[in-house]
C-alpha cells in the first residue's frame, strides 16, 4: 500500500480524514486489493463523497481529475502543498473494477453499477425506495358516490380566490388539483416554494380523506426536526379556521389532526438502538401518514419510512425542492419530482375533472402524474419572491442587480463590504476582535441592538420567544471570521456591554439555544431552538415550546439546565440548520471568500426564511459564484426511477 499511515496519507492527500482512510485500507485488505493504488484512491473518494451526501461515486466524477490537492487558498506554504492523486481515464478504471467482481448480484460490501461505485447499503437503499414506489404508484379509482360526495366538500373548501394558483392561462387550481390527485393513489408529492399553499391543501386532502372513510382515518403527521414539526401544526391549526370561516362544520374539523411529530419520534427511536420501533417487523398504525419538509428527509430515513408503512396506507410527501438537500447522504426529493411536469395520465385527468372540474390539465401517457407543483406564493412582499427566484434559476448578475436597485425597500445591509480581505486564522478571539475593527461591526453591532437586545429584556418567556421568532442572522459557516460561533460571540460581547450578566458561551436569562445532539429521554433533538429562562421559582432553566392550547396560546416545557444536551448560543445559526423555520426578518451573511458551501440552493433557502425583509453582506464576487454553483449530489436513484418505475400501472 502506498501510504503506511494515516498521517503519511494525509500529507499528501488534502481533505482526507481517518474514516476514509481506514475504509479504503479495510476495503482493500477485504478485496485482495492490498497493492492496487487505483482501487484505494477509489474508495477513498467514494467514503469522502458519502461524508459529502453523494450515496455513490459515479466515475466520471473522477476520471481524468486530480482530486484531493490543497488550493492556493487552502495552502499556508509552499512546503505544505499537497498534490493529491490523479485519477486515470474511464476505461482504466473499468478496467480495475471489473476483475473485482462488484456486479450488484454478487453481495459484496462495494457495488459497482452503471458505472458508479457504492457501498452496497446506498445501492440497496435506493433499490428499496424504488420498489415501494412502484407498489405505490397505481391509481385507485374511486366510486361514483365517492366522487359525487367528495367534490361537493370540494367546492366549499374552494373558494373563487382561496389557494388557487395563476401559473397557467387557464388558470388552473393546482391546490384543488393537487388534494384531488392524491385522493386517485396510494403515493402522491405536493411540492412548491414556500408559501405556495402546500399545507393549505394538505389540510384540505385530509378532510376530504376523512369525508371518504366516514371519519374513520387513522392519521399521522410527521416532520424531519421539532420545528417544522410545530411549524406544520400551527399551518394545519390555521387551515382549519379558515374553513370553519367557509362553513365546514366542527365535527369534520375536529377529525383533522393537528399532532405533527418528527420523524424519530413517529418511528419510536430509542437510545443505544440504531434499530426504530417501527420497521418491517411492526408497520405504523395509522391510514395516511404525510411528511412535511420533504426535502430535509435523508435517503436511509426514507428507507426506513417506507419499511414502517402498510403497503395499503397513503402516503404523501409535502415540500420544496429547490431547498437545501438533506444534512445526510441523498437529495430524494428533488430526485424524486425531478421529471414534474404538472402532466397527467388520461384517466387521471378525467378523474381529477370530474372530483374538481378543472378540465384545462396537460394530458400526457407515462407521465408521472403522482406530482403537483404549486406555483404561485401567496406569502413573500414581491421584492424576496422575485430574489429568490433569479437566485434559483442561476441568475448571477440580475439577482446582485435586484440587491443594489431595491436596499432600502425588503433588501438591506451591506452590499460590496470595504473589508473584503480574508482571514487566514480561525482563532475565536482573534476573529472577534477583527471584525471589532470593521465596518461590518458597526452594521452588525446595530441590528444586535435593534433585535438581539429585546429577547433578553423581554419581561416573560412568551415575550422573548416572539422578539426571537421575528429576526435570525443565517450564514453558511460554522467557523471563520463570518461564521456563526464568532457572530454568536460578538452578539454576547455586545450584549454584555448593557447586560454585564452575559458571558459568552454561559447560560443567562434571555440566552436563546440550539439543541446540538438528540436526547429521546427528554425528548429534544439536533435542531431545536429554545431559551434559558427564570421559572417561578426564580432559577434559571430551559423553556421549549410545545404547541397551542385550545386558545392559541403557546405551550412551554421546561428543562433543568443540568439535564440539557449539548445546546450552543442562537443569535446566529447555519442556513442548514434553518430548513423548516421561518422569521420575520433575516441577515444573511456569506464569508468574504468563494468556498464550496456557497451554491444557488443554499442562498435560496436563506431568503426564503424571511417573511418580509432581507438583509445581506455580501461581496459581488462571492454573491456571483454562489449563484452560479449548483449543490448537487450524485445517486443513482434519479436513474433507477427512470429505467425502472412503470407509471402505466
Amino acid at each position: 500500500m502506498k501510504y503506511g499511515c494515516f498521517e503519511h496519507c494525509a500529507s499528501v492527500l488534502h481533505g482526507v480524514l481517518e474514516i476514509d482512510f481506514y475504509l479504503a485500507r479495510a476495503l482493500c485488505v477485504e478485496f485482495g486489493e492490498d497493492n492496487n493504488d487505483l482501487f484505494f484512491h477509489l474508495v477513498l473518494a467514494l467514503s469522502s463523497y458519502l461524508r459529502r451526501g453523494h450515496s455513490c461515486l459515479p466515475l466520471f466524477v473522477v476520471s481524468d481529475q486530480c482530486l484531493f490537492a490543497s488550493s492556493d487558498t487552502e495552502q499556508v506554504d509552499e512546503t505544505q502543498h499537497q498534490a493529491g492523486y490523479a485519477f486515470p481515464d474511464v476505461e482504466i478504471i473499468r478496467a480495475c473494477l471489473d476483475p473485482i467482481g462488484l456486479a450488484p448480484e454478487l453481495d459484496k460490501a462495494l457495488v459497482f453499477d452503471n458505472d458508479c461505485l457504492f457501498i452496497r447499503r446506498y445501492w440497496a437503499y435506493e433499490k428499496e425506495v424504488v420498489a415501494a414506489l412502484n407498489s405505490r404508484l397505481g391509481e385507485k379509482p374511486l366510486t361514483d358516490k365517492q366522487i359525487t360526495r367528495v367534490s361537493a366538500l370540494l367546492a366549499t373548501c374552494y373558494d373563487k380566490s382561496a389557494g388557487t394558483d395563476d401559473g397557467e392561462a387557464a388558470e388552473v387550481n393546482w391546490s384543488k388539483v393537487a388534494v384531488a390527485n392524491a385522493l386517485l393513489r396510494n403515493f402522491t408529492i405536493i411540492t412548491g416554494g414556500p408559501g405556495t399553499g402546500k399545507t393549505f391543501a394538505v389540510t384540505r386532502l385530509l378532510l376530504a380523506l376523512q369525508e371518504l372513510y366516514d371519519g374513520q382515518l387513522i392519521i399521522e403527521l410527521a416532520a424531519p426536526t421539532g420545528k417544522a414539526a410545530q411549524r406544520l401544526n400551527e399551518s394545519i391549526i390555521a387551515g382549519k379556521a379558515q374553513l370553519a370561516e367557509l362553513g365546514v362544520s366542527a365535527e369534520k374539523l375536529n377529525q383533522v389532526p393537528n399532532n405533527a411529530k418528527t420523524l424519530h419520534r413517529l418511528l419510536g427511536f430509542r437510545p443505544r438502538s440504531v434499530q426504530p420501533k417501527f420497521a418491517a417487523e411492526r408497520l405504523l398504525p395509522c391510514d395516511v401518514l404525510v411528511l412535511d419538509e420533504a426535502s430535509m428527509i435523508d435517503l436511509p430515513m426514507l428507507t426506513r419510512i417506507f419499511r414502517a408503512t402498510r403497503p395499503d396506507a397513503k402516503l404523501i410527501m409535502s415540500g420544496d425542492p429547490n431547498q437545501l438537500p438533506s444534512v445526510e447522504v441523498g437529495s430524494v426529493l428533488a430526485e424524486l419530482t425531478r421529471q414534474a411536469k404538472n402532466r397527467f395520465s388520461p384517466s387521471t385527468a378525467v378523474a381529477i375533472a370530474r372530483l374538481t372540474g378543472e378540465t384545462h390539465l396537460s394530458v400526457q401517457e407515462n407521465d408521472p402524474d403522482h406530482i403537483v407543483t404549486l406555483h404561485k406564493s401567496w406569502r413573500f412582499a414581491g421584492s424576496i419572491g422575485e430574489l429568490a427566484n433569479a437566485v434559483v434559476s442561476g441568475q448571477d448578475s440580475a439577482s446582485w442587480q435586484l440587491l443594489k436597485e431595491r436596499s432600502g425597500s425588503n433588501f438591506d445591509g451591506l452590499i460590496d463590504p470595504v473589508d473584503p480581505a480574508k482571514l487566514e486564522v480561525s482563532d475565536l478571539a482573534h476573529n472577534v476582535s477583527r471584525i471589532n475593527n470593521s465596518d461590518f461591526a458597526d452594521w452588525f453591532e446595530s441590528i444586535v441592538k435593534t433585535h438581539s437586545l429585546s429577547i433578553v429584556r423581554a419581561s416573560s418567556v412568551a415575550e422573548a420567544f416572539a422578539a426571537l421568532a421575528r429576526f435570525r442572522v443565517l450564514a453558511p459557516n460554522r467557523v471563520g471570521p463570518r461564521g456563526v460561533e464568532v457572530l454568536n460571540a460578538l452578539a454576547e460581547t455586545i450584549l454584555s456591554k448593557t447586560n454585564p450578566g452575559i458571558r459568552t458561551g454561559q447560560h443567562y436569562s434571555g440566552r436563546p439555544i440550539m439543541v446540538t445532539e438528540n436526547n429521546y429521554s427528554i425528548r429534544l433533538f439536533n435542531g431545536d431552538v429554545g431559551l434559558v429562562w427564570q421559572n417561578d421559582s426564580g432559577q434559571l432553566a430551559a423553556f421549549f415550546e410545545e404547541g397551542k392550547d385550545e386558545q392559541g396560546q403557546t405551550l412551554f416545557r421546561q428543562v433543568n439546565l443540568a439535564r440539557l444536551p449539548r445546546v450552543e448560543t442562537v443569535y446566529a445559526m447555519t442556513i442548514h440548520k434553518t430548513q423548516g423555520s421561518e422569521f420575520d426578518q433575516v441577515a444573511i451573511v456569506l464569508p468574504d471568500y468563494d468556498n464550496e458551501l456557497l451554491s444557488r440552493q443554499l442562498l435560496y433557502t436563506a431568503i426564503t426564511r424571511a417573511k418580509t425583509s432581507v438583509s445581506v453582506v455580501a461581496s459581488q464576487a462571492v454573491w456571483m459564484q454562489a449563484v452560479q454553483r449548483q449543490a448537487i449530489r450524485y445517486s443513482g436513484l434519479a436513474r433507477r426511477c427512470d429505467s425502472e418505475i412503470d407509471f402505466k400501472s
